[in-house]
């Protein structure tokens, strides 16, 4: 049998009962906003079995909840559970704790997407701290949904940035001033479009920067894109990037002549 290059990336975990006010929350890394008709649901009907054990890291003597943290929550609504079952891991600090939270919670929908995005954050991880910075740079901040100053998009625009960070820093300043001081802000749409369009024109040699092409797409505005986009969206009966990006050339090619569009 031809030997696998397989390891262990850690070591394992002690069973403890722990009292469960001893268990800790980090809020730099978990979940910001717990869902309480979660949390009420499983606190009105235990289940030793559903509970199963908490991973739980220890950090300078004190126990963090990394994965649990709803069931943790339920159990303090009720009074007869005192202790919770855990695996205890020895931590290598917050960043380590945070990676572990990110892997152990991506294939699982409740997880939104900005908490998958702090987590990436405070876990070290190049691209979100590239990301992150690009937002602070225009007072951007992530969330758990769209508005002005804030994105929700976070994990596809780490995502990009791994794809072709140059592109996704010329890109997010171009959005940006698109749209402006709109209350419901950069709509991960329109940045899907864009990104997916300026990757196309590229390998025509081509670009969204070309200042005619980019003077069309600032006036338009984000109403105009989020038309755009809709009408791209009711025509093909489907959406997705390359979807977005045809209803952004609307926008370019409105009112030029036919053998000077530009296609993708």
């Amino acid at each position: 049998m031809e030997k696998q290059n397989n390891k262990i990336v850690n070591t394992l975990g002690k069973f403890l009962m722990i009292p469960k006010e001893d268990l800790q929350i980090d809020y730099v890394y978990q979940r910001t906003k717990v869902t309480n008709k979660k949390t009420l649901k499983i606190s009105k009907k235990w289940s030793w079995f559903l509970c199963g054990s908490l991973s739980v890291t220890k950090r300078k003597g004190i126990y963090f909840v990394v994965d649990g943290q709803h069931r943790k929550l339920a159990a303090d609504k009720r009074d007869d559970i005192s202790v919770l079952p855990c695996l205890v891991y020895k931590s290598k600090g917050v960043a380590s704790e945070a990676q572990a939270f990110y892997d152990k919670n991506t294939s699982k929908s409740a997880v939104l997407s900005g908490d998958k995005f702090r987590a990436l954050l405070v876990a070290g991880n190049k691209h979100a701290i590239a990301v992150n910075k690009l937002m602070e740079s225009s007072d951007y901040s992530i969330g758990s949904r769209t508005r002005n100053k804030v994105i929700s998009c976070g994990m596809l625009l780490i995502k990009d940035h791994e794809r072709d960070p140059k592109i996704t820093e010329e890109l997010w300043h171009l959005c940006v001033n698109i749209v402006g001081e709109h209350p419901q802000g950069i709509h991960s749409n329109i940045w899907s479009g864009l990104f997916y369009l300026e990757l196309q024109l590229r390998k025509q040699n081509k670009s969204v920067f070309n200042p005619k092409i980019k003077k069309r797409l600032l006036a338009s505005g984000r109403a105009g894109f989020i038309e755009a986009i809709s009408n791209a969206k009711r025509y093909y009966m489907t959406g997705g990037p390359n979807i977005f990006a045809k209803g952004i050339l609307q926008i370019i090619n409105y009112r030029v002549q036919e053998h000077n569009c530009i296609q993708i």
